[in-house]
């Protein structure tokens, strides 16, 4: 009975604990980061900027939030004319 009874408790502490691991993980967009290049000439807007935040938010909802690992995140935004052309999620690493 004691058994079934501690199990049952390190169960729900753990449970717990990456329930509140998960519900921290948030994306702040006014924490992002702007690399801002002026260029001479023109480019064709191929709207990549929308399509690399799109693709990595993607990953992080599908693959990184099911593994209960989660942190507070933010982007590189690349803009070239005032134009977003790339969004980079940095590498970090956490004690």
């Amino acid at each position: 009975m004691k058994r079934t009874l501690l199990i049952g408790t390190v169960l729900l502490a753990c449970q717990m604990l990456f329930a509140g691991m998960a519900g921290a993980a948030t994306y702040s967009s006014s924490s992002d980061k702007y690399v801002n290049l002026n260029l001479p000439l023109s480019l064709p807007k191929l709207d990549t900027g929308s399509l690399t935040f799109n693709t990595q938010q993607s990953l992080y909802n599908n693959v990184i939030n099911p593994t209960g690992l989660s942190y507070n995140y933010y982007y590189y935004w690349v803009t070239v004319n005032g134009d977003p052309v790339l969004a980079l999620d940095p590498f970090k690493i956490t004690n």
